[in-house]
C-alpha cells in the first residue's frame, strides 16, 4: 500500500517508500502526469478569468449570441442575404442619396415620350420604346452580305436589278431600265434619249450580232457611240444631266488591230523616209538605198560610176546588187568595188565577164573578201564597166535631171556638212585598181548599187 515513510520507523526503507509515494503522481522529471489531478478538482472550483483568452472569447460571443446579441465587426457580407438589407435599415445618410438620386429622374418621365428611355435586363431599349421609323432586325445567317434596305430593314436580295430583256431592235431606253440585255443575232441599235432621272445603267450584248448604242438626244463622254460584240456590256452612269459616262468594254482584238495597223504605217513611213526623201542623201543619209527610179546606160569605155554610202549600223559588206534592164551586144567586162571616203579601195569583184549579155533582172556579185563597215562612216560603192560598141547595156539607176542638180554638182565631195552630188563618174578601168580616188563633179545618171550583207555588234 503506497504511503508516506513513518518518522522514527522504516529505517533502512524510508526512501523507498517516499519515492513510491510520489511516483503516484509524478514523472521521474518530477512533472505531474496526465489526468493526475481529474479527481482532485472539485466540480465548479474553476472560475472564467482561470480559463484561456481564446476560450474567454468564445465563451463571450456565446453569451452574445444566446443574449440576441452579435460582437462589432463580427459579421462579413457572405453572411447577408442578397436583398435582405431594405432602405430603413441603411444609415440616415445613405438614404438621404438614394432619395435625391430617385427624385434626378421623375418617375412619370421614365419610359413616356419625351422622356427618358428604360433598358431591359439586356441593357437594350425595349421594341416598346424604339421610334416608329427605326425598323428592327432579328439575326438571320442567310442574310449575309447582302444589303439592307434603309427603309423597310428588310435584306436586299443581290439579283434584285430590273432587267430588260430585247430581241430585236432599236430600242430606246426609259427610265426604270437598269440592265437591258439584247439578244438578236442581227445587226441592232439602243438609244439613249435625254432626259432620263436614273444615274446608272448597264447595256449588254448577248446575241451574236453587233450592237450599237447611242446617244439620240444626250452627250456619251467620251465616245459618240459605243459597239458591243457578242458578251460584252457597257456600264453607263449619268455624270450631269444628260451627260453619259460610258466605260467601255476592253476589246483585245481592236488593240491588236490597230498595233498591226500602226505597224504597218509605221513600216510605210519609214519606207518613204528611207526611199523617197528628196533631200536625205544629200545629207548623207544611206543615198544607194533609194529605189531606182530611171536606169542608166553603160555606153562609156572604162567609165567609173559612183554612188555615196553611209551604213547606219555595223555590218560586214559580202557584194553589191544591181538590176539589169538591157542586154548589150558584146559581152564587155564589168567590176564592182566598196571604197573608202579618200577613194582607197576596201573590197572589189574583181573583173566579171558575162554579166551584162545574160539574163535580165536582179544581179548580185561577191566580193572577193567580205569587208567590216562602220556605221555612220562615209564610204563609195562604184562600178567600171568596158564598152566595146554595139548596143550598151543598161541598169536600174537615178535620173537626176532637176533644178537641185546644178546646186548639188556644184558642191565638194568630203566637206563638212557631207552635201554632195547623189552620184559621181569618172575615168577608170577595168580592174578597178587600188586607189581610183574620189572625184569631184557631179553626174546626172548613174546606175542604181546597193551593198549587201550582214549586221555585225
Amino acid at each position: 500500500m503506497t504511503r508516506l515513510p513513518t518518522p522514527g520507523q522504516d529505517d533502512g526503507t524510508w526512501g523507498n517508500v517516499l519515492n513510491d509515494f510520489l511516483a503516484q503522481a509524478h514523472a521521474t522529471d518530477g512533472s505531474l502526469k496526465p489526468a493526475s489531478v481529474n479527481s482532485a478538482i472539485s466540480s465548479g472550483s474553476i472560475i472564467k478569468t482561470q480559463l484561456s483568452s481564446g476560450v474567454q472569447a468564445s465563451l463571450d460571443n456565446a453569451d452574445a449570441a444566446a443574449a440576441g446579441t452579435i460582437a462589432d465587426n463580427s459579421v462579413s457580407t457572405v453572411k447577408i442575404q442578397d436583398g435582405a438589407v431594405t432602405t430603413p435599415k441603411l444609415a440616415a445618410g445613405v438614404q438621404t442619396s438614394l432619395t435625391a438620386a430617385d427624385n434626378a429622374i421623375p418617375t412619370s418621365q421614365k419610359g413616356a415620350a419625351s422622356g427618358v428611355a428604360s433598358l431591359d435586363s439586356g441593357t437594350k431599349l425595349t421594341a416598346s420604346q424604339l421610334p416608329a421609323n427605326v425598323v428592327t432586325k432579328s439575326a438571320d445567317s442567310n442574310d449575309t452580305g447582302k444589303a439592307i434596305d434603309a427603309y423597310t430593314g428588310s435584306p436586299l436580295a443581290l439579283d434584285s436589278l430590273s432587267v430588260t430583256s430585247i430581241t430585236d431592235g432599236p430600242y430606246t431606253v426609259v427610265d426604270g431600265d437598269e440592265v437591258i440585255q439584247m439578244t438578236s443575232a442581227n445587226p441592232e441599235t439602243i438609244n439613249v434619249p435625254s432626259g432620263l432621272s436614273q444615274q446608272i445603267m448597264e447595256i449588254a450584248n448577248l446575241g451574236t450580232g453587233t450592237l450599237t448604242v447611242s446617244a439620240t438626244t444626250a452627250t456619251f463622254l467620251p465616245a459618240g457611240s459605243v459597239t458591243l460584240g457578242q458578251d460584252q456590256s457597257a456600264l453607263l452612269r449619268q455624270a450631269t444631266t444628260n451627260n453619259w459616262l460610258v466605260s467601255v468594254p476592253f476589246d483585245s482584238t481592236s488593240i491588236e488591230s490597230d498595233i498591226t495597223s500602226l505597224q504597218t504605217d509605221l513600216g510605210t513611213l519609214q519606207s518613204d523616209w528611207r526611199f523617197r526623201n528628196p533631200r536625205r542623201e544629200a545629207y548623207g543619209m544611206w543615198p544607194n538605198e533609194e529605189i531606182p527610179t530611171s536606169s542608166t546606160t553603160l555606153n562609156v569605155n572604162n567609165q567609173l560610176y559612183y554612188r555615196r554610202f553611209i551604213p547606219r549600223e555595223n555590218m560586214t559588206a559580202t557584194g553589191v546588187a544591181w538590176a539589169l534592164g538591157t542586154l548589150s551586144t558584146n559581152n564587155d567586162a564589168v567590176d564592182f568595188a566598196i571604197l573608202s571616203s579618200t577613194g582607197s579601195r576596201l573590197a572589189s569583184t574583181g573583173s566579171l565577164s558575162g554579166r551584162l549579155n545574160a539574163t535580165l533582172g536582179q544581179k548580185y556579185d561577191a566580193f572577193t573578201a567580205t569587208v567590216d563597215l562602220v556605221a555612220g562612216t562615209e564610204y563609195f560603192v562604184c562600178m567600171c564597166t568596158a564598152y566595146a560598141g554595139g548596143t550598151a547595156a543598161s541598169v536600174g539607176g537615178y535620173n537626176l535631171l532637176g533644178g537641185a542638180v546644178a546646186i548639188l554638182n556644184t558642191a565638194t565631195v568630203g566637206t563638212a556638212d557631207k552635201y554632195v552630188p547623189n552620184g559621181l563618174r569618172a575615168n577608170g578601168a577595168v580592174t578597178i585598181g587600188s586607189s581610183p580616188g574620189i572625184p569631184t563633179a557631179g553626174a546626172q545618171s548613174v546606175p542604181g548599187l546597193f551593198i549587201r550583207g550582214t549586221r555585225t555588234p
